[in-house]
């Protein structure tokens, strides 16, 4: 039997432009795309969930501060994975 999925696929390409209509800012779309082909979504979407306002159906990103205007940025999910499959691999 065939599963069927309701959401259809999406290029690292639509779902940058996804992330940046969330709130994110990206220094470099193309470094973001390539953790995206080579990382997968799915798993980043992991650390990703901590950066979202709550509810999380609101789907925005929080601010930085209570204060800040600036969104998170692909850096801080990028060096959150990092550190996360450091403590994976010394274990």
């Amino acid at each position: 039997m065939r599963a069927s999925f309701a959401k259809p696929y999406s290029s690292p390409e639509q779902i940058v432009q996804i992330l940046k209509q969330r709130g994110m800012l990206m220094d470099d779309e193309r470094k973001v795309e390539n953790y995206l082909m080579n990382i997968g979504y799915h798993r980043l979407s992991a650390y990703i969930y901590p950066f979202y306002k709550s509810p999380k159906s609101d789907l925005q990103l929080k601010k930085k501060g209570r204060h800040s205007s600036k969104s998170w940025c692909s850096t801080a999910l990028t060096r959150s994975y990092a550190f996360f499959s450091l403590m994976r691999l010394k274990k």
